[in-house]
């Protein structure tokens, strides 16, 4: 049965970070905690309570990735659903694609990344990069598409905080990361 938040914002802060990931996705969290959003992560719940989650969402956003797979299966058809593109890869396609084929929802595709860092000196893996989102563009367009109520507070991090997030990222991971920018080059 139907369980928990009308707002849902599905994390994905609590995965090991050489999966790939979005740089101080805690802002993300703590922004959209102030609109009224649940931040949920999903593997550290069992299956039933993951489905009656997404059962009783009005409105996902969420990063592109595997927790969307069960997401786009069960959302109530009323559901409305921003996936925001977590790195220069375009598998947030299979997520449209699998919410309009299995519920008929088209979900909002936001894309806004600044840049990103790889492990130096290896051929990118663009499903392994740590992106850093353009909080101004994802804030915008999370506004336009009506999944928040202001922009206010979604602003860039300064130089320090980012370079610090990129040095704790390097130090998890155990390499040394090297940046790239959001085209590739």
């Amino acid at each position: 049965a139907p369980a928990g938040s009308a707002r849902l914002y599905i994390s994905r802060a609590g995965l090991p970070v050489k999966r790939g990931s979005m740089l101080l996705e805690s802002r993300i969290e703590t922004l959209l905690r102030r609109d009224g959003y649940e931040v949920f992560h999903p593997q550290e719940h069992p299956i039933e309570v993951q489905i009656a989650r997404y059962k009783a969402a009005r409105q996902i956003v969420a990063l592109d990735g595997s927790a969307l797979h069960l997401a786009g299966m069960i959302v109530p058809e009323d559901c409305r659903v921003a996936i925001i593109n977590r790195g220069p890869s375009q598998n947030i396609e299979d997520y449209q694609r699998q919410f309009r084929h299995f519920i008929g929802i088209e979900p909002v595709r936001i894309d806004a990344i600044l840049r990103y860092w790889f492990q130096a000196g290896r051929r990118v893996v663009k499903r392994e990069t740590h992106a850093l989102a353009d909080f101004p563009t994802l804030g915008q367009g999370l506004h336009q598409a009506g999944f928040i109520s202001s922009t206010e507070g979604w602003e860039n991090p300064d130089a320090a905080t980012i370079a610090a997030a990129v040095a704790d990222r390097a130090q998890r991971c155990g390499v040394t990361l090297q940046e790239y920018s959001a085209d590739g080059a």
